[in-house]
């Protein structure tokens, strides 16, 4: 902490643990819990918007005549929106999770996978059309 000079300032010690800090917030415990969290509560989101996306909307009501709602369009739009920010939110859980899990050497986090493995199974199946069976 001493220099020639005098004291190291605060700030420059500042600046040296910047790097590190930004890392140590990665791998913080409640980092890891309140993305994973978060990518719950959007993964519910993301279905209940489902049925707004899938057979009842794109096919009508079945009724003569009938077509695809009219806000299909902007309900699909949403409906990506919303896994893209769901997907990212899992992405970064998962990232948080593992960066502590090599920190530390805990569990797999079989939780926060499930969410992401879920995630991409809704949004492949979206991709691929199978929601409007």
């Amino acid at each position: 902490m001493w220099e020639k000079g005098g004291m190291k300032s605060k700030t420059n010690l500042q600046e040296a643990d910047r790097g590190k800090a930004w890392g140590d917030w990665w791998r913080a415990g409640m980092t890891g819990d309140a993305l994973t969290l978060g990518s719950g509560l959007l993964l519910l989101l993301l279905c209940m918007v489902l049925p707004l996306v899938a057979k009842a909307a794109a096919g009508g009501s079945g009724s003569p005549g009938a077509g695809p709602m009219a806000s299909y369009a902007a309900n699909k739009a949403f409906f990506a929106v919303l896994w893209v920010l769901t997907a990212a939110t899992t992405g970064c859980a998962m990232h948080s999770k593992w960066k502590r899990r090599e920190a530390e050497g805990g569990p797999f986090p079989v939780a926060t996978a499930g969410l992401a493995a879920v995630t991409l199974a809704i949004g492949l199946a979206a991709a691929a059309g199978l929601l409007r069976m």
